[in-house]
C-alpha cells in the first residue's frame, strides 16, 4: 500500500495534492480497466460465479445430510450402548462377587 506512505511523507500541501491527484488518476483507469475486463469476459464471469454457488450449495447440502445421519446414528445406538454398558456393569459385579466368595 503505497497510498498512505507516499501521501504522509510528501513535504508540502502541493505536493500532496499532485500526489493525490495522480493517485486517483490511476485508481479510475484501474477501475475503467476491470470495468472492460469485466464486459469482455461476462459470460466466463457469470458461468464462474454459478458454478461457485452450485458448488457451494451442494457442499452445504452434503454437510447438512452427514449431520443428520450422524444425529440419527447417534440417537439408534445410544440405547444399544447404554444396554452393553449395564450388562458390562452387571458382568463386572458378578465376577467381583465370585471372587469375594472365593477368596474367603
Amino acid at each position: 500500500m503505497e497510498f498512505p506512505l507516499t501521501l504522509s511523507t510528501s513535504d508540502d500541501v502541493e505536493d500532496r495534492e499532485t500526489e493525490k491527484g495522480r493517485l486517483e488518476e490511476a485508481y479510475e483507469k484501474c477501475d475503467r480497466d476491470l470495468d472492460e475486463l469485466i464486459v469482455q469476459h461476462y459470460t466466463e464471469l457469470t458461468t464462474a460465479i454459478r458454478t461457485y454457488q452450485s458448488i457451494t450449495e451442494r457442499i452445504t447440502n452434503s454437510r447438512n445430510k452427514i449431520k443428520q445421519v450422524t444425529a440419527r446414528a447417534l440417537l439408534e445406538t445410544q440405547p444399544a450402548c447404554g444396554l452393553l454398558l449395564t450388562f458390562a456393569k452387571k458382568h463386572a459385579l458378578f465376577l467381583f462377587a465370585s471372587m469375594a466368595c472365593f477368596s474367603s
